[in-house]
């Protein structure tokens, strides 16, 4: 299928929080892992960091909120929690969670007693740093302690950072979010109409796609309909059934080692090789392959009857 690159923004919204001050919320809670999956010795850190933006505008309530749908995981040894390595095992993981701020707030528990307890500020990044190294080790006591064999040793960190930004930074930032979705938008369309092409074998009417891709990515949308339309749906010339029938079936001399032309790889003697009316010989395969999208010698052009017919896919 044609592929179409459309540029993203130039704004991103890690850009607008680089230097901000910002409040950090992170609720730990067991993770409970499968052994199938996760291997005994380490201790896993199962972690996602949601951003919220807000405007400082007195009477806007509007949000803008990056969530990356997905989990990371991050392992180290369970050893690693009696010694000092285990600090900057954490304050490497906080970097990669890009998270640093003077503003940190921790809750650890259950999931579902999480909502009843409150908040406790902590003191800076070392405090947050020993906080989650301690949950680490309680959770690594207790799963030791547990005698079902199918649970293993895991923490999730659910992280939020809430960012206020002046309000003429939030309205840059929320026009560049509008525009990335937009882009995303058409081209999932444009990716979804080449689809039903190429499903369909023949390309759909200009109004077809002006009802589903806007501008200005409907031009850059037709090409790539073309592109591929002359890849996918032009006839192919290929030899006919009943002149690739007739072709020379011969056997390899010591004086005929090849190669062939197609694979360029030496015949072996004694072995059933094709020869051309133009007396060139080929690899079986590599010739019949070769006529059924030609009806031409590949070496020197000589005509075989040809037809047309629908382009194998």
């Amino acid at each position: 299928m044609a592929t179409i690159t459309i540029p993203s923004s130039s704004s991103s919204s890690s850009s607008s929080s680089s230097n901000q001050d910002y409040d950090v919320y992170i609720n730990a809670s067991n993770a409970p892992l499968s052994k199938d999956k996760f291997n005994e010795p380490n201790i896993y850190i199962v972690y996602r960091v949601i951003t919220n933006y807000s405007s400082n505008a007195t009477l806007s309530s509007r949000q803008i909120r990056d969530d990356p749908k997905a989990d990371t995981v991050f392992s180290f040894p369970c050893e690693f929690l009696i010694s000092s390595s285990s600090l900057n095992m954490v304050s490497k993981l906080i970097s990669d969670m890009n998270i640093e701020s003077q503003r940190y707030h921790w809750r650890q528990g259950m999931q579902q007693q999480q909502q009843q307890q409150p908040w406790t500020v902590l003191e800076d990044v070392d405090d947050l740093i020993k906080h989650i190294v301690d949950f680490a080790r309680q959770i690594v006591s207790e799963v030791m302690n547990n005698t079902d064999s199918k649970i293993m040793k895991g923490i999730r960190l659910s992280i939020k950072k809430e960012i206020t930004l002046p309000h003429s930074e939030f309205e840059k930032l929320e026009k560049a979010r509008k525009e990335r979705e937009r882009e995303q938008r058409n081209l999932d369309a444009i990716e979804n109409m080449l689809s039903i092409e190429a499903m369909s074998g023949q390309s759909l009417p200009r109004w077809c796609w002006e009802e589903e891709v806007e501008e200005p990515f409907l031009e850059r949308a037709l090409m790539a309909s073309r592109e591929q339309a002359e890849r996918l749906f032009k006839p192919v010339v290929r030899a006919t059934e009943s002149s690739i029938k007739k072709l020379e079936d011969v056997i390899v001399g010591d004086g005929e080692r090849g190669p062939c032309p197609v694979c360029l790889e030496n015949f072996t003697v004694g072995s059933h090789v094709t020869r051309m009316p133009c007396s060139h010989t080929f690899h079986r395969t590599c010739i019949l392959s070769w006529l059924n999208k030609s009806h031409v010698c590949p070496l020197c052009r000589f005509h075989l009857p040809s037809e047309y017919s629908a382009p194998r896919r």
